[in-house]
């Protein structure tokens, strides 16, 4: 550096470093923790290690996306990844928000990902999707034994998005209660043959209609 020439601060350096305003949400970097599932919620309540966790994670101005979490019982069904966490209960409402609270307490914002699996059960006789293709094996997959879903009744279809809709709400509940309301937001999964994903891939799925009935 020659004479008279200022030095670089290291988000100057780093875009990555560099504060971002998502809508409402202000973050001080772009560094963000993906949903990683970690089937350790026994009983599909998360555990006092999860608390732990998801503090050692969180960093001031700095976004956690939770692990997958079910909206119903029949939500969860992957063998392959058993003791996933839930949201569908008071009782599970009041498991997370110790976790919350943790991850607030460290400036950091917290985005809850709520999923359904779908035709990508393992566990379900006959799991419910928008289809009744199972899903094709490949490298990746090859050892999992899926079932052939079957789609989705008109009538059962307004079931499915209420149970979206409430453990939407319960996502807000805990992460709500120590916090203003626009700090708050959840995230829906949808991908890899997830019940959401089908049907976002149907080209006559609204999109806006299904998430407005959740909101």
């Amino acid at each position: 550096m020659g004479p008279g020439q200022e030095e670089e601060s290291p988000t100057e350096q780093m875009p990555l470093l560099s504060p971002y305003q998502m809508r409402p949400f202000r973050f001080s970097h772009r560094i963000v923790l993906a949903p990683m599932t970690r089937s350790r919620s026994y009983g599909n309540l998360p555990q006092q290690h999860v608390v732990e966790y998801y503090a050692q994670r969180a960093t001031e101005g700095g976004l956690l996306i939770a692990e997958a979490t079910g909206v119903s019982p029949d939500a969860q069904g992957m063998g392959l990844i058993p003791h996933t966490p839930g949201i569908w209960t008071k009782e599970q409402v009041q498991a997370w928000k110790p976790v919350v609270d943790a991850v607030h307490a460290r400036g950091a914002t917290f985005f809850c990902q709520i999923w359904h699996v779908g035709r990508a059960s393992d566990m379900e006789e006959q799991p419910v999707s928008s289809t009744d293709r199972p899903i094709e094996k490949n490298e990746e997959n090859y050892f999992i034994d899926f079932a052939t879903p079957r789609p989705l009744t008109v009538e059962e279809i307004p079931g499915v998005i209420n149970h979206f809709r409430i453990a939407a709400q319960n996502a807000l509940e805990a992460d709500c209660s120590e916090c203003a309301e626009e700090y708050c937001c959840v995230e829906c999964c949808s991908y890899q043959g997830k019940l959401h994903h089908l049907y976002i891939l149907c080209p006559s799925f609204d999109y806006a209609s299904f998430t407005l009935q959740i909101l």
